[in-house]
C-alpha cells in the first residue's frame, strides 16, 4: 500500500509541474524515438528500456444547480525523464514494445476521463477524484504488467504482436474497459 501511496504522490507532484516540457503527449500520428528517452534507470536493471507514461489531469470547478460540478482535461503523458533506454537495446522491436506501453496508457487515459466526467461529486470531491484515478491506476498497471509477461518484455515476437494489434484495436474502435478486457490476448 506504501508503494502505491508513494507511486501516486509522484504523480500528483507531477500534475503540480505542469509547466515542465519534459513530456509528450499522446498522439496517434506522433511515434515514441529513441531520443524521447532522456531518463536513467534508479538503480541496476536487466530492462533495456522502460516507458514512464501516465494520465495527468486538470480540472475546473464550478457550482450548478447547488450541485458541485467538475469539467476535465486529461491527456496521456510520456515523460521523457522517467523513460530510459541502454544503448545495446534501441532497436525497433523493443521500440514498438515501448510504443505499445504508451498507447496502452493511452487507453487507460480515455477510460480515466469519461470516468472522471461522468462521476457525480459531493463536498468531498478531492477524495472523490483521488479514488477514481486510484483505480484507473492499478488497472492501468495490471494491463501493463499482464503485457510485459506475456510479451516477455518484446522478447517474443508472436505475442509482441498480438498485442501490438490488440492496443491498436481498442484504441481505433473505443472500446469500454470492459470490452477491452474481454477482448484481451489470453496465453
Amino acid at each position: 500500500m506504501w508503494r502505491l501511496t508513494a507511486f501516486l504522490i509522484i504523480l500528483v507532484s507531477t500534475n503540480a509541474l505542469a509547466q515542465d516540457t519534459g513530456y509528450i503527449e499522446w498522439s496517434k500520428t506522433n511515434k515514441l524515438k529513441w531520443s524521447d528517452f532522456t531518463g536513467k534507470p534508479d538503480k541496476p536493471t536487466a530492462f533495456l528500456a522502460a516507458t514512464g507514461s501516465y494520465p495527468y489531469y486538470t480540472y475546473q470547478w464550478y457550482k450548478e444547480g447547488g450541485k458541485n460540478k467538475l469539467m476535465f482535461s486529461v491527456v496521456c503523458r510520456f515523460y521523457k525523464n522517467r523513460s530510459y533506454s541502454m544503448p545495446d537495446g534501441q532497436t525497433a522491436e523493443i521500440l514498438a514494445h515501448e510504443q505499445t506501453h504508451f498507447d496502452i496508457s493511452e487507453f487507460f487515459t480515455r477510460q480515466l476521463a469519461e470516468a472522471l466526467n461522468d462521476a457525480e461529486y459531493t463536498a468531498n470531491y478531492k477524495q472523490e477524484i483521488a479514488k477514481i484515478y486510484d483505480d484507473y491506476i492499478v488497472k492501468l498497471s495490471v494491463m501493463q504488467h499482464t503485457f510485459d509477461a506475456e510479451a516477455r518484455h518484446g522478447m517474443d515476437i508472436d505475442r509482441e504482436l498480438e498485442w501490438e494489434r490488440y492496443v491498436a484495436l481498442i484504441l481505433d474502435k473505443k472500446f469500454t474497459l470492459q470490452k477491452a478486457l474481454d477482448r484481451m490476448p489470453r496465453p
